[in-house]
């Protein structure tokens, strides 16, 4: 059995964040999110930044619920930074 340490655990969520991020950018640039789904971002942006672990959620859980569809793989990559941040 090996032994995983934190550093190794934190690399880990950072890759599997960074590539549907960037996916997310990707397609805000190109007009491809909603101006709803992007004023949620901002929103849920602005929670993280302020340490509103709790307000981010909610919004992330309301973006999961209403556009799940579209746009489930950088949504889990929302979800796994507010459970990081409910950590810190």
């Amino acid at each position: 059995m090996s032994h995983v340490t934190h550093t190794q655990c934190q690399y880990h969520i950072n890759d599997c964040v960074l590539a549907p991020t960037q996916v997310l950018d990707g397609k805000m640039k190109s007009g491809q999110v909603s101006r709803d789904v992007t004023a949620q971002m901002v929103q849920w942006c602005q929670a993280l930044d302020s340490n509103n672990a709790v307000g981010a959620a909610s919004i992330q859980t309301a973006l999961t619920a209403s556009v799940w569809d579209e746009h489930g793989p950088w949504l889990q990559a929302t979800k796994r930074l507010v459970d990081q941040a409910k950590k810190a």
